[in-house]
């Protein structure tokens, strides 16, 4: 990855979009705030030179939140199998999106002409 986004000249690379959210994704699961501050001003710096991104930043969104008991929604970290099955239930609305808009930006595919 070159360039850091946030510094004058540096665009990122469009592959660390990808990078920052899913590290965003782990640090809101674990309870990090640091980190997700972190992730975030990297991925809202990225998103300036790639905004057809079809990530979206912000805490993990879960299908089936209301199945989960109250005493659990306090739980700061969540168990691995938990943010697992999380980071899964994210990963499925950008799944039909991300093949199309990795190959526009992937630079292997611009040389080799596909």
């Amino acid at each position: 990855l070159w360039g850091d986004p946030r510094k004058r000249g540096g665009r990122g690379h469009p592959f660390a979009l990808l990078l920052v959210w899913k590290m965003g994704l782990l640090s809101f699961c674990k309870g990090d705030a640091k980190s997700v501050d972190k992730y975030a001003d990297i991925f809202r710096s990225l998103r300036l030179h790639w905004p057809d991104c079809p990530f979206s930043w912000g805490p993990p969104v879960a299908l089936w939140a209301s199945s989960i008991p109250k005493a659990t929604q306090a739980v700061t970290e969540l168990s691995w199998d938990t943010s697992m099955e999380l980071m899964h239930s994210n990963e499925l609305p950008i799944f039909s999106t991300l093949h199309l808009w990795w190959r526009a930006h992937d630079v292997c595919c611009h040389f080799s002409g596909v």
